[in-house]
């Protein structure tokens, strides 16, 4: 069963989220005698540092999507280099059985352009196997020991570009998930010290009870806090 997506609760940009977090700690270490008699301990107070550093030295999601970009570029050309180099065989097999179609078939479907990139890795393979198998044949076409070494690597770097742009792709869709959970549980901390900070100063100082807003009101944060869905 897939793990259901994470889904971020706050309604701001991860850099707003860093800023609003510094921002706390700097106002429970001003405020942290009154906190501390509602139960701000130091260990809290490391618990909330350590989430946002985590969250904070978290690679980006552009990094990720970058990586994802590089990887699919790598496959588009390596898939380009095979595909020709399975026409190439084919063409020589053609040549090879031209009265014999069922002997042709045995190097791959000649559309190659629509074929997915798991199709072409097969395809590759099928080719790859055909070769070895009528060699002899094709070597009256232009096969050479030479050419077969380049088809065999040529294939061999579309399968590892296909299978590196599939990890990342993966890595991306990870790593976003893990992206949001830390930012979730920063958040949280965030909501948290904010109400708590709210009622240290509430009918004492409105100056330092508005230091504690996260949104234009506390009924927002309120609403926040609230709806939290289950992942």
């Amino acid at each position: 069963m897939n793990k259901k997506e994470s889904v971020r609760r706050y309604k701001f940009s991860d850099a707003v989220l860093k800023q609003k977090a510094l921002q706390f700690q700097s106002l429970i270490s001003r405020d942290i005698d009154l906190l501390s008699t509602r139960g701000m301990t130091a260990a809290r107070q490391a618990e909330f540092t350590t989430a946002f550093q985590e969250f904070f030295l978290f690679p980006s999601d552009t990094q990720f999507e970058s990586d994802k970009m590089i990887k699919s570029e790598n496959k588009i050309m390596a898939r380009e280099d095979l595909e020709k180099q399975i026409r190439d065989i084919q063409f020589m097999a053609s040549m090879a059985f031209y009265d014999k179609p069922a002997y042709i078939k045995a190097f791959g479907e000649a559309d190659l352009t629509r074929q997915t990139d798991a199709d072409l890795v097969q395809t590759g393979l099928e080719a790859s196997t055909a070769i070895n198998k009528y060699r002899t044949q094709l070597e009256a076409e232009g096969l050479t020991a030479t050419i077969i070494n380049t088809f065999n690597t040529i294939c061999a770097e579309f399968q590892r570009a296909y299978q590196e742009q599939q990890e990342a792709i993966n890595d991306r869709d990870i790593n976003t998930n893990v992206r949001i959970e830390l930012g979730n549980k920063l958040y949280d901390l965030v909501v948290k010290y904010a109400l708590l900070g709210q009622n240290v100063w509430q009918s004492k100082d409105e100056a330092k009870y508005n230091d504690y807003l996260i949104y234009d009101h506390a009924a927002t944060i309120e609403t926040a806090e609230t709806d939290d869905t289950t992942e």
